[in-house]
């Protein structure tokens, strides 16, 4: 960025470069993992609530989380994760969230334990617990610590338990939930990026009462359609899979369309 600025890069090209980044990143993933399959994960992507917010607000945090999604990937063969890992974090340095989350599952796969984690996280975020605020602050760098320690009443968002987000991040956590402890699926990748996606939602909603939280949640969110939509089309589900994919994707539409034309414009009308 400073380079381009130096150079008097034109912003439109900017953008574009950005948004380049972004998209081309999520196909590279989406290819990778779902195959021929590819265009409808790709349009569900599109159609997802922090899609269009990550790549015209959150631009470095979005583009360092599609960065990160080629990681994600290609987790099995290390020169490319790596490299890539390191990649990301130079783009953002948010990206730290989920570099420890991809390590940590590399090496601790306890699917189990998650679940409990993210469970326990939901309890503090509705006991209206903030010390974890303060600690994570120590722990990142001078932005993210200023988001931290903000104060809430004074950024002019929604305060408070923000049950909508909860809603909508417990959809990839119930399909796991049914998926690994009730049907008990065998699949590597699947525990893995779901343990990531359980990690840095939990600790989301351990931040849940400080301003800016929903760029917190979108880095869980960056990888959304891949935890929710995975088991469905590339594990052995059971009964009319079809049937459940449509009712998953109406739903995941339906979210996001009602938060941005019914939610948010109900929310500008008012003030």
């Amino acid at each position: 960025m400073m380079f381009l600025a130096c150079n008097d890069f034109p912003y439109p090209l900017f953008y574009i470069l950005i948004a380049a980044i972004y998209f081309s990143c999520y196909y590279i993933c989406f290819r990778k993992l779902f195959g021929n399959d590819i265009l409808v994960v790709f349009i569900l992507f599109l159609s997802a609530f922090m899609t269009f917010t990550s790549s015209t607000n959150g631009i470095k945090a979005g583009a360092a989380t599609a960065i990160f999604m080629i990681a994600v990937a290609y987790y099995e063969n290390w020169k490319v994760w790596l490299p890539i890992l390191l990649v990301s974090w130079g783009f953002h340095h948010a990206m730290q969230l989920l570099i420890v989350a991809f390590l940590l599952t590399k090496f601790y796969r306890n699917t189990y334990f998650y679940f409990y984690f993210w469970f326990f996280c939901l309890m503090c975020a509705t006991a209206h617990v903030t010390v974890f605020q303060t600690f994570f602050a120590d722990y990142t760098d001078e932005k993210g610590a200023s988001y931290l320690m903000g104060n809430e009443t004074e950024w002019g968002g929604k305060n408070g338990f923000r049950i909508d987000f909860v809603l909508y991040s417990a959809m990839p956590v119930l399909v796991g939930y049914y998926a690994i402890i009730k049907k008990k699926f065998a699949d590597v990748f699947y525990e893995r990026i779901l343990s990531i996606y359980l990690i840095a939602n939990s600790l989301w909603m351990l931040c849940m009462y400080v301003p800016f939280n929903n760029r917190i949640a979108a880095l869980s969110w960056g990888m959304y359609v891949v935890v929710l939509f995975y088991p469905v089309l590339r594990c052995a589900w059971p009964g009319n899979r079809e049937m459940f994919f449509r009712k998953m994707a109406l739903t995941h539409f339906g979210f996001t369309f009602a938060m941005h034309f019914i939610y948010y414009a109900f929310i500008h009308l008012n003030r």
